[in-house]
């Protein structure tokens, strides 16, 4: 269930424009991992170093984990296979 404030979140412009930049992540890294693990492994450093300037501790990312595969679930419905 989300709570009061999920709905003003969800539709703040900012918090919609990261969503759509995670997603266009996600994609490229799916399609990175084999021909161009090097080049995923030197962005994923990359992005993992801006968001430790952005104050995102270790302990948040079970977190976001359950997220992103709560999400995926509910997109993908029968698509989807449990991790």
């Amino acid at each position: 269930d989300m709570d009061e404030k999920s709905e003003e979140l969800l539709q703040n412009k900012s918090f919609q424009m990261h969503g759509a930049s995670l997603v266009k992540m996600l994609d490229s890294s799916l399609d990175m991992i084999g021909p161009d693990i090097e080049l995923l492994t030197d962005l994923m450093l990359d992005l993992g170093s801006k968001h430790k300037q952005y104050g995102v501790q270790p302990e948040m990312f079970p977190i976001m984990g359950v997220a992103i595969i709560d999400a995926l679930h509910e997109i993908l419905k029968d698509g989807f296979t449990e991790p």
